[in-house]
């Protein structure tokens, strides 16, 4: 049974949705620690992608981190416990940033750690620049025309990139000299499209991490697996804006393939 990939993708999206909103309050044990997940906010069990991320993250030494779509806080709070002097998390979602600021408190950092709620660099002022800047993004493509059904739906789907754009298009003026900006994301469809967006505001996309898993979902009645590539993509100023990523062959849409950077 071959599926275009963005298909198999929404699949995992829309299951992987529904178990998060029926698993109500959980407590997840995730880089040596213990995380209060609270109900109605993204669980990073659902994948490996935030244990990625955050694991490979940079955090400077007294540096200041943003993180956009904080979940229940795992990377902010994580990085302000491994050298990090401050830290600011956003989160569309209320529950989410109630969530966060739980998980500072249990693990003694709320003291320098901001939570606000909005949506990407939204709830930000105007002077606010980050030594790293880092999204674990909703990177499942859906019809432009998606209508969530509720703010936890954020969390898995992007209709129209309309995020992933503000994302791209803000992020430059949002770093300190020197500062960086990450991505991470389930690859799981609709890479060439981040490619294009990425390529139009003169970035190209550097593999920072990626580890492979097998994702499942059940598509007309039948079980249907995956490799899936978890990746933490770092934003690099590309002048020609030609470096981009490499759809995987055979399971991508039919747009233009990229080159990969693994420098």
């Amino acid at each position: 049974m071959e599926l275009a990939l963005g298909v198999l993708g929404e699949a995992i999206g829309r299951q992987s949705l529904a178990a998060s909103r029926t698993a109500g309050e959980r407590m997840v044990v995730l880089l040596g620690r213990t995380w209060v997940v609270q109900a109605d906010v993204y669980s990073p069990a659902c994948s490996p992608s935030t244990e990625i991320s955050t694991a490979a993250l940079p955090y400077p030494a007294g540096g200041r981190l943003l993180e956009i779509g904080s979940g229940c806080g795992i990377t902010a709070v994580h990085g302000l416990l491994h050298g990090l002097a401050a830290a600011v998390a956003v989160d569309v979602s209320p529950a989410a940033v109630a969530n966060t600021r739980l998980n500072a408190e249990v693990h003694g950092v709320a003291e320098r750690l901001t939570v606000v709620c909005g949506s990407v660099f939204e709830p930000l002022d105007a002077d606010d620049r980050f030594d790293v800047v880092f999204w674990n993004a909703p990177f499942i493509e859906v019809a432009d025309d998606h209508v969530h059904d509720g703010v936890l739906s954020t969390s898995y789907f992007d209709p129209g990139l309309r995020g992933m754009r503000a994302f791209v298009s803000g992020v430059r003026s949002r770093l300190t000299s020197g500062g960086r900006a990450f991505l991470g994301l389930d690859d799981i469809g609709g890479r060439a499209a981040l490619c294009d967006v990425a390529a139009e505001h003169g970035w190209r996309l550097r593999v920072a991490a990626c580890e492979t898993a097998p994702r499942r979902a059940v598509l007309a009645g039948m079980a249907v697996e995956t490799d899936v590539d978890h990746l933490l993509l770092e934003l690099v100023v590309d002048d020609s804006a030609a470096g981009l990523v490499e759809p995987r062959s055979g399971g991508w849409d039919e747009r233009p393939a990229c080159s990969v950077d693994r420098r």
